[in-house]
């Protein structure tokens, strides 16, 4: 069985897997599903599209937004089961 902790530095090492030009990626969210099956690890990176106009500026001034993933990984082996999109309520 693997920690939270294990899980996360697996999540974030799948992550750059796939995203390999994003430095900016950030824990979001640990949690163990309904199921006791995975750790659903939310890990966030910025919304580089571009924009333009008023957008643009108000994205200089503050914070970008940002693109959200959970990752699940299982508790047993480790392994990733699935990588989905998290949408914010």
């Amino acid at each position: 069985m693997i920690s939270a902790k294990e899980a996360v530095k697996i999540a974030f090492s799948y992550m750059k897997e796939f995203f390999p030009k994003e430095r900016e990626l950030e824990l979001e969210e640990i949690e163990l599903d309904d199921n006791r099956k995975d750790w659903s690890i939310t890990i966030s990176f910025p919304d580089k599209r571009t924009t333009s106009g008023i957008a643009a500026f108000t994205h200089s001034i503050t914070s970008a937004p940002r693109k959200y993933k959970s990752i699940l990984v299982n508790l047993e082996n480790g392994n990733v089961d699935a990588m989905k999109i998290r949408k914010l309520a």
